[in-house]
């Protein structure tokens, strides 16, 4: 998990050349084996309290509990990170409350 637009630098890496904060980072042969390059993939996000987990097409791939003070009400935003021009594109968008 990558977070480019955090308040507190504090974790950043290097925030003069690359302000981002990585809070768990997933195993690339754990993705390169889950992965559909040439089809569409399922990410569930689970996100309770500051709890959160990622799932690639089942496979849990990180979790990570949130520190500090950080809101938990807010927008859903999808984004991309920086790079080469790609595309990205998005299906069957579901958003459903943890009671």
């Amino acid at each position: 998990m990558v977070d480019e637009n955090r308040l507190d630098i504090a974790r950043n890496p290097n925030p003069e050349i690359f302000p981002v904060i990585f809070y768990k980072v997933a195993d690339k042969k754990l993705i390169e084996s889950i992965i559909q390059p040439k089809d569409w993939n399922e990410v569930m996000i689970k996100a309770n309290g500051p709890n959160i987990e990622i799932k690639i097409n089942g496979v849990s791939t990180a979790k990570f509990t949130e520190e500090g003070n950080v809101p938990t009400t807010g927008c859903v935003c999808l984004q991309t990170h920086a790079g080469a021009p790609y595309e990205v594109l998005y299906k069957d968008i579901t958003i459903k409350q943890i009671d």
